[in-house]
């Protein structure tokens, strides 16, 4: 298996000072950042990261957010809109978590309980195997969740990062439709 995967491993090492230098870069452009996903799609959608580590480290684990309070708060409060992320990206790191409220604004201690998930700590990490890894849920718009699997593929097979192409699955027009109406800008501070 070390021989079968000795290709993979070297693009593995190159493709991961490649990611570090782009997600680095202070005015690294969105196409480059968009590029990435074809990396990702290999290492992580069709598992190339396993099948280099499984001969030289057995299976892996992979750190990712601890989203879990947020899942149990949108059951009672979902977000209109809630991205998670951890990447350095335009010297930016964060979740962003936003819900909608109809009625009477509620008083300052009720807003908060709804507007932040007890427990949840932007800093708190999990280790996911793998498939824990690709199907954690990452984006939620108006109460359909989208895991990170959707994501990557959205951005290399229709948003560009491979091929340009047209949303025809439900992941794919809810990820075209934050793409038209939702954009994060680092402005100052």
């Amino acid at each position: 298996m070390l021989e079968q995967t000795r290709g993979a491993a070297h693009a593995f090492v190159e493709d991961m000072d490649h990611i570090r230098e782009v997600i680095a870069e202070e005015g690294a452009s969105i196409g480059d950042i968009r590029r990435l996903s074809v990396v990702l799609r290999r290492l992580i959608v069709e598992r190339d990261i396993a099948a280099v580590a499984a001969p030289r480290m057995g299976r892996i684990m992979l750190r990712a957010p601890d989203n879990n309070p947020v899942y149990v708060h949108a059951r009672k409060h979902p977000p209109i809109f809630f991205a998670s992320g951890r990447a350095r990206v335009f010297g930016w790191s964060s979740s962003l978590y936003a819900i909608e409220h109809r009625g009477p604004l509620p008083t300052t201690s009720a807003l908060t309980t709804m507007a932040w998930p007890e427990g949840f700590d932007l800093n708190k990490t999990v280790d996911l195997r793998l498939d824990g890894f690709i199907t954690q849920n990452v984006i939620c718009l108006r109460g359909t969740w989208i895991s990170r699997k959707s994501v990557i593929k959205y951005v290399a097979h229709i948003a560009s990062g491979a091929h340009s192409g047209t949303p025809k699955e439900a992941d794919e027009l809810v990820l075209a439709q934050i793409s038209r109406s939702t954009y994060v800008r680092l402005k100052e501070d």
